[in-house]
């Protein structure tokens, strides 16, 4: 029969082999743990996508957002539909500047109000002011300025004929997809 040395051995080796077999079952078992968790976690981000792009449909979730996220979700829905954009008015002294659009020749800078009250004519004089600075510096063409709730007719008098766009998020929403320029 075996010597005891051998039995030994074999003992070793086969409790050896069981030992690294349950470790493998055990690193399989989490690694799929793992998988189904990195899955969940992928259709759980998927759905709260959809459900963010479904709130951004509508106007009150815009109303909801404060001034610097209203301007964060501006650029992002801009970026979306294929504008060159920039985000400036989150760096403090923007001059009244809060996103930068290009496309060819056109430079545009965008004003955001986050406001619930309508803009009056103050504000678009201010704009225009900002407009006329950086046109002289050769860094804009036209100005938008982009509110939640909408504009006394003061402001839309002052804008007229002006290179000045006056926007509600209700006009960008209703161009769904749709570019501006």
């Amino acid at each position: 029969m075996g010597s005891p040395r051998l039995s030994g051995f074999f003992h070793w080796l086969t409790s050896r082999s069981a030992r690294a077999e349950k470790e493998e079952l055990r690193l399989a078992a989490a690694s799929a743990r793992g998988e189904v968790l990195h899955r969940r976690k992928r259709v759980e981000s998927e759905e709260a996508r959809v459900k963010r792009d479904e709130a951004r449909r509508k106007e009150a979730w815009w109303r909801s957002l404060s001034g610097h996220e209203f301007e964060k979700e501006l650029f992002e829905l801009f970026e979306l539909r294929g504008y060159d954009v920039r985000l400036t008015g989150f760096h403090g002294g923007d001059g009244g500047v809060d996103l930068t659009i290009s496309s060819g020749a056109k430079r545009i800078i965008v004003q955001c109000k986050a406001r619930r009250q309508f803009i009056s004519a103050g504000a678009v004089r201010e704009l225009y002011g900002t407009l006329l600075h950086e046109q002289q510096q050769g860094r804009a063409t036209e100005a938008w300025l982009v509110s939640c709730s909408g504009f006394y007719s003061g402001a839309e008098l002052f804008a007229a004929g002006k290179p000045i766009q006056l926007l509600t998020i209700r006009q960008i929403l209703a161009k769904h997809e749709a570019r501006f320029l």
